[in-house]
């Protein structure tokens, strides 16, 4: 049998089309080098050819153990406990009478873009990386200071797209560094060479500002920061020699040269700075501000202090509660224990925390760096705003308008996080779909 015609016959069991000619060229290149083998030793060629076919074994058999390897796969777990999150935001809509009609309209439409994603192969995303990048900018620039537009009857986060554009840009990136570190500029005729991980660390500095300055959204700077920080990390963990070293060094830099910023804007900003300081401040100890910036700190401490194990809060008043059905995108652990108690509270934290625990899991399965990158950066994004929220809702956490993925998510931010969640699923999908070299068969 020619090798050819063996290829042929293996690649034939193997039912995802697109790793076929990887799988074909590392068989060719085993057989290779075993026809090599056996001509040495003095055979014809084609006695050679038809030895090393035989030695491989079986083209079925082969072909069928490698369909089996190779299989796309779905995170079924995931999938579930995206589910449940889902349940507990419909829960959460009960009381405040929603009309879950559009929602549900703009779920089942915004499934067509993530069942595209998720058959998409992610790695052709690395090349727009410079275009995801300009689109996030423009998107700030063009809000003016907004940090959401309205379209129509609905309300679009600028921070929630742009967030999320930068972070993939961000890993693609970094992944550019494995060619090459320098990129080469042809400028009427003249070579001009640049550093990249100097325009890398240019571009992310200059990102954050767009987040500081112009848009003015501070907790998105933070949240944005620690992405950035928490990508880089994983980088060098896994490709630096001095690796603690260097993540201290980085973590280091970064946080000092933050410090200087808030403080330069801080003292520069004698307008805002008062209320920024009280807002704070605030944010922790309520009670400083009864009748400003810490009113409704004090009224989740009352729902706080008194929920019950099961059903609705007693000894607050319906103002009270009323006040964080309306709120329950940003305070849902305080909507939940106010209208459910503390059981169904506790178990939908416990959900959340596995949720974020089961991505980050999925991240370490993943052989590509690209995909690895992409999952943590995302997972990043939604570890951070989950957490904040949780904190924000029980008096830790300095009052912004985060929310958690799919419980309490606006319908737009709904549709960019099932996006974000597809794109993760389209890298686990192909998380076995690697050829290795070194491998024999």
């Amino acid at each position: 049998m020619p090798i050819k015609e063996f290829l042929y016959e293996v690649c034939e069991q193997i039912r995802y089309k697109p790793i076929r000619s990887q799988i074909a060229e590392e068989l060719e290149s085993h057989l290779a080098e075993s026809k090599e083998h056996y001509l040495e030793e003095g055979m014809e060629e084609k006695e050679a050819e038809e030895k090393a076919i035989a030695q491989m074994g079986e083209a079925e058999k082969i072909g069928k153990k490698l369909n089996k390897i190779h299989k796309p796969k779905f995170n079924w777990q995931l999938f579930i406990l995206t589910i449940i999150l889902l349940e507990f935001g419909f829960i959460l809509s009960i009381p405040r009478a929603q009309d879950n009609k559009s929602t549900l309209i703009l779920l089942i439409l915004g499934m067509i873009p993530c069942v595209l994603i998720y058959f998409w192969d992610y790695k052709k995303l690395k090349k727009y990386s410079p275009y995801l990048y300009g689109i996030a900018t423009i998107i700030l620039l063009h809000a003016e200071g907004r940090t959401f537009l309205l379209v129509g009857d609905y309300i679009i986060s600028c921070a929630s797209i742009s967030m999320v554009l930068y972070v993939i840009a961000f890993v693609g990136f970094l992944q550019s560094l494995e060619k090459d570190r320098i990129l080469r500029i042809t400028v009427q005729e003249r070579e001009i060479k640049v550093n990249k991980i100097g325009l890398i660390s240019g571009l992310s500095v200059f990102s954050i500002l767009i987040f500081a300055v112009v848009a003015n959204d501070i907790k998105s700077v933070i949240v944005l920061l620690l992405s950035y920080l928490i990508i880089s990390s994983v980088t060098l963990l896994h490709k630096k020699e001095k690796k603690l070293k260097a993540v201290a060094i980085l973590w280091g830099s970064v946080i000092l040269s933050t410090i200087l910023l808030f403080t330069f804007l801080l003292v520069n900003d004698g307008a805002m700075r008062e209320y920024r300081v009280n807002r704070f401040v605030a944010s922790f100890i309520p009670e400083i501000a009864p009748n400003g910036e810490g009113w409704q700190g004090i009224e989740q401490k009352k729902i706080l202090d008194k929920a019950n194990l099961f059903g609705e809060v007693e000894e607050v008043e319906q103002s009270t509660r009323a006040l964080f059905n309306v709120e329950c995108d940003s305070f849902p652990l305080v909507a939940m224990l106010a209208n459910y108690g503390i059981v169904v509270s506790i178990l939908m934290v416990i959900m959340v925390l596995a949720f974020n625990i089961n991505i980050l899991l999925s991240a370490k399965e993943i052989k590509d760096s690209y995909g690895k990158l992409l999952i943590i950066g995302i997972s990043s994004l939604f570890l951070l705003r989950s957490i904040h929220c949780l904190l924000m809702n029980v008096n830790i956490g300095i009052k912004a308008s985060f929310s958690i993925p799919f419980i309490s998510s606006g319908k737009i931010e709904l549709i960019i996080d099932m996006i974000c969640l597809a794109l993760i699923f389209s890298v686990y999908r192909r998380k076995n779909i690697e050829i290795v070299r070194e491998n024999r068969l």
